[in-house]
């Protein structure tokens, strides 16, 4: 058996920061189909590796976010928490860009901020909003009975409330949270949610509520 591996040929490619990012994912992508399957956010983290995506790993474990975002058993060494900081920036910065795929959408954010981290001021961003949602949802953000955070939900009321608090620093955080269980934003919130309408309608929505502290 040894004699037969010696004799094998292997073929090796080298990918580093020099290669092409596109022909890099393209690859990932094209092996990631055997064994135990990478997340997307997974490849991410191999193909954008850097400080942006080191920054989301910091963040994502930073006790704001573990009291913010409850995540379901076996989701938090998956990229599953990285992933939900990406959206938070991803949908902060270009929500009103969004088209459809979430996947094409993240990927292109993560290689615009792989070239411009802006470590700084995205960690600021997300620690100010974050301070401010740890006190706002004390139990994590949910909705009705269960205690599990739905990303589409996560999505719409965290960047609303960076938007909400860009506006007004200094929200309330003794805010009557009805309206996260009310019809209309149930709506832009189930089913069929990832087209442009209905993320602007969620971001835009949340961030309305925040801002008029009901």
């Amino acid at each position: 058996m040894r004699e037969g591996l010696l004799d094998r040929p292997v073929k090796v490619i080298v990918l580093n920061d020099k290669s092409d990012v596109q022909v890099r994912f393209d690859l990932f992508e094209r092996l990631n189909t055997g064994g135990i399957r990478l997340t997307d956010q997974e490849v991410r983290e191999a193909v954008f590796s850097g400080d942006f995506i080191d920054l989301l790993t910091e963040l994502a474990e930073t006790k704001l976010f573990d009291k913010t975002v409850n995540l379901q058993t076996g989701k938090h060494k998956d990229g599953t928490p990285q992933d939900f900081v990406l959206r938070f920036f991803a949908f902060y910065e270009r929500y009103k860009d969004f088209d459809h795929s979430v996947k094409d959408f993240l990927n292109e954010f993560c290689a615009s901020a792989a070239d411009e981290p802006k470590l700084d001021e995205r960690r600021m961003l997300f620690t100010d909003t974050f301070s401010f949602l740890s006190r706002v949802f004390p139990s994590g953000i949910h909705r009705g009975k269960r205690s599990i955070t739905p990303v589409n939900v996560y999505e719409g009321v965290a960047v609303g409330a960076a938007l909400a608090l860009s506006v007004e620093p200094n929200l309330p955080t003794d805010q009557d949270l009805a309206w996260i269980d009310s019809e209309e934003f149930r709506e832009l919130t189930t089913g069929a949610t990832n087209d442009r309408k209905r993320v602007v309608g969620r971001i835009e929505f949340s961030r309305d509520r925040f801002l008029a502290g009901e």
